[in-house]
């Protein structure tokens, strides 16, 4: 299966599991659209403004001397941001 041999690749540390948000926060809980589809996370966003009071994020602080590796896809009005603090 390719997912299970992307989420066990040697060298790499994986932050999301494939199954839930374990280790993950959402900031507006009540009106998230987060979902996780096809081992994804997934974001439904239905306007501009509902992306920028959805963001997910990690809290782990461990990371150091990194590489970061995503794979995403945006529809036509799609826009998306990765940031690091």
């Amino acid at each position: 299966d390719a997912v299970a041999t992307r989420l066990s690749e040697p060298g790499w540390v994986q932050l999301f599991n494939g199954k839930d948000f374990t280790g993950w926060y959402m900031s507006a809980k009540e009106n998230n659209i987060w979902a996780v589809e096809n081992n994804t996370m997934v974001n439904r966003i239905g306007t501009a403004k509902a992306a920028l009071w959805n963001p997910i994020y990690s809290k782990r602080q461990d990371y150091q001397n990194f590489h970061l590796r995503v794979q995403a896809r945006l529809n036509a009005q799609g826009k998306a941001s990765i940031g690091f603090g």
